[in-house]
């Protein structure tokens, strides 16, 4: 058992984001700078060469692993932290299937070093970001709110749902103000740019394929359908709950809609004329990363100021093209895309 010590002392108000060089923590840090909070930004790999947070001069950079209790007190030592955002995991489904017990050190294990650190130094709030897996495979499509029970098909949603009843131990036994928030199949930009694996979903994969191959060639996929949301609605959501006092324990966070993969070709032949587009019926090899559900939607959109509003063929358009000028900084744009 370690024990985490707490030293006198601190400065201006802080909010930690965890995880702050992924989609989620990235953005919701800048939108949270941008607001005019000061905040921490804390992950395993910090790129201070990034762009992504240029004129954001009230962000602070900790490279620290999550495993690393006593490198995670230093950080609650030298800053004044009063909110925490957790979106620090492993979201990789196949790396979580062959390596559940990394899986869990990681995604869970993380997550109690990190609530327990915030019940040392008195955190007045605690904010999980947690994922729509944990509701596994539903028999239809209809909209899953908060009352719906989480059903987890695979480690990955296991151990995001682990994580959610630690935080509600937390919060129960300790009185830590905290809540969970579920999201769905979020695509936008990041900091730093990797080569999208499929199992982040077709919007990642498909662009990445016809910019750099010039032309998309699948032999399924097509039939494939998500709630798909731009990280915009989720950093719009977040920051709400940040600002708003009572919040429920759980809230769902995302575009409250279903888009096929359909959708996403058509976007490229518009995109993309003239190009061998065509990708086969089924919803394979998605599905073995997410199986079907209908979209996520919430209860307490009233509570806490929040309605979606990022317009979908506008964010798969804001995507494309950032996706396309990363590829041409890093010099693999295939030569016959403009």
């Amino acid at each position: 058992i370690i024990e985490f010590a707490k030293l006198d002392g601190g400065g201006s108000y802080m909010i930690l984001v965890t995880g702050g060089f992924g989609l989620i923590g990235a953005n919701v840090a800048k939108r949270l700078a941008h607001e005019g909070y000061e905040v921490v930004v804390l992950d395993r790999i910090v790129d201070k060469s990034s762009d992504f947070f240029a004129e954001c001069e009230n962000i602070h950079f900790e490279n620290v692993d999550m495993l690393d209790p006593f490198a995670l007190t230093s950080v609650f030592n030298e800053y004044d932290i009063k909110t925490v955002i957790h979106a620090a995991a492993t979201t990789d489904g196949e790396y979580c299937k062959k390596n559940p017990v990394g899986a869990v050190k990681t995604n869970t294990i993380g997550t109690l070093h990190l609530l327990e650190l915030s019940r040392k130094f008195d955190i007045e709030r605690f904010i999980y970001i947690s994922s729509g897996s944990i509701f596994g495979l539903q028999k239809t499509l209809d909209p899953i709110d908060e009352s719906v029970q989480p059903t987890p098909m695979n480690p990955y949603a296991t151990t995001k749902l682990l994580s959610e009843e630690l935080v509600r131990c937390y919060v129960v036994n300790f009185g830590l103000q905290a809540t969970s928030v579920r999201i769905s199949h979020v695509f936008g930009a990041t900091p730093i740019f990797r080569k999208p694996r499929w199992n982040q979903g077709p919007i990642n994969y498909y662009f990445w394929k016809v910019l750099t191959e010039n032309q998309l060639n699948e032999e399924t996929g097509a039939d494939f359908q998500a709630n798909f949301t731009h990280v915009d609605d989720v950093a719009e959501g977040i920051y709400r709950i940040v600002a708003t006092e009572d919040v429920p324990s759980y809230i769902n966070l995302g575009s409250e809609k279903m888009y096929s993969t359909r959708e996403i070709i058509d976007f490229i032949r518009q995109k993309l004329p003239d190009r061998k587009i065509e990708v086969g019926p089924g919803v394979e090899p998605f599905v073995k990363q997410a199986p079907l559900r209908g979209p996520l939607v919430s209860n307490y959109k009233k509570e806490i100021g929040y309605t979606p509003t990022v317009d979908f063929h506008e964010a798969l358009n804001k995507h494309f093209q950032w996706m396309k000028r990363e590829l041409a900084k890093r010099g693999e744009l295939h030569a016959d895309i403009d």
